[in-house]
């Protein structure tokens, strides 16, 4: 797989990638949209999913009951992969909000938001985005899609719990031999200074807690850091929140580190609210889930402690992220985050301004 030489019995995990190698190359900064849709190709059919193009920069396929869409922009370098759900609820189905807010809560792939088709019927789409303003190794972006398709049978699973008696056919996927085709080359050899695919290469060791407040303590923000241990246990996981000159609480976005992702998060307690004020702060975040860049917003509403609001971007780190990567993810993701979070504020308190 990724050009190695085939063994008997082939591990699909991103951890088979090819190694980034030693060498720090920088791709250009303008990638060619249909070559970094071939290397996307490439990572899904070694995913399991194969995909066919649609045009120069998205590719399509279909995995359960989902009809999805991987999608590359270049203006920065940005992958998303939006998945639409096959089954059909009645516009009137109040019970689609609290739905969709729990697995927003407890899941950081995918993003999931209700719609209306043509039809008057609501639609569950998901989405995940990888933001890689300083390029993107092969095997971060493996580490993505699988991720992003485990998410999906996660969701399968979720939606077929809520609502059993929703049929949810699976869509037949395009046929994959038509159009442009995927890289068939050894991957590595497209990780050349100044190349077009968007490939990066170097050394991306491992995101930690301390290396994080580092970049953040080079920009200009202090931070202090709450350690806990995760599910492997072995994990630097735990919370950086930002601090004032006099050691206080500072401003803007917080940042968790939990078994292998990255969350952004910035929130606000909102003390007790009736029911329906929790179905129209739960519609506001759903309009925020749709927006673009992939911040999503819950109201978490937990008995006898209040209505809590949140704001976040997850993204999974586990293959690493070089310097200059971890710098371009900390400004982008942080920025993203609280001015998502400062606008759905403004829009629950009538304030304007924020």
């Amino acid at each position: 797989m990724f050009g190695r030489k085939k063994q008997r019995k082939t591990r699909r995990e991103w951890q088979d990638a090819p190694d980034p190698g030693k060498d720090e190359v920088a791709p250009d900064s303008h990638a060619e949209p249909r070559q970094v849709t071939s290397v996307v190709q490439r990572v899904l059919a070694e995913a399991g999913c194969p995909a066919a193009p649609s045009g120069a920069s998205e590719v399509r396929t279909a995995t359960g009951p989902f009809e999805v869409t991987v999608a590359v922009d270049v203006a920065p370098l940005a992958f998303s992969v939006d998945a639409l759900w096959t089954g059909e609820l009645p516009a009137t189905d109040r019970s689609v909000l609290h739905a969709l807010n729990e697995w927003n809560a407890g899941h950081t792939v995918p993003r999931v938001h209700a719609e209306l088709d043509g039809r008057g019927t609501l639609r569950v789409r998901a989405d995940s985005v990888l933001t890689a303003g300083a390029g993107v190794t092969v095997r971060q972006l493996d580490e993505w899609v699988r991720r992003a398709l485990a998410g999906l049978s996660s969701l399968a699973e979720f939606l077929a719990a809520q609502w059993p008696d929703v049929h949810a056919p699976f869509p037949e996927a395009d046929d994959v031999s038509t159009g442009m085709g995927a890289y068939t080359g050894d991957l590595r050899l497209l990780v050349t200074p100044g190349n077009r695919y968007g490939l990066a290469g170097g050394p991306t060791p491992a995101v930690s807690l301390d290396r994080m407040a580092a970049c953040l303590t080079a920009d200009g923000v202090r931070t202090t850091a709450t350690r806990e241990e995760g599910a492997s246990g072995r994990r630097g996981n735990g919370w950086l929140r930002p601090t004032g000159p006099d050691g206080g609480p500072g401003t803007g976005a917080d940042i968790a580190l939990h078994d292998g992702a990255l969350s952004v998060t910035a929130g606000a307690a909102l003390g007790e609210i009736d029911g329906p004020t929790a179905d129209w702060v739960m519609s506001l975040c759903g309009a925020t889930n749709v927006l673009p860049g992939g911040v999503v917003a819950v109201l978490g509403t937990a008995a006898g402690a209040g209505a809590t609001l949140t704001c976040a971007l997850h993204r999974p780190v586990g293959s690493g992220l070089s310097e200059a990567q971890l710098a371009e993810v900390l400004h982008h993701d942080r920025d993203l985050v609280w001015r998502r979070y400062r606008e759905l504020g403004a829009e629950i308190t009538g304030e304007t301004g924020a």
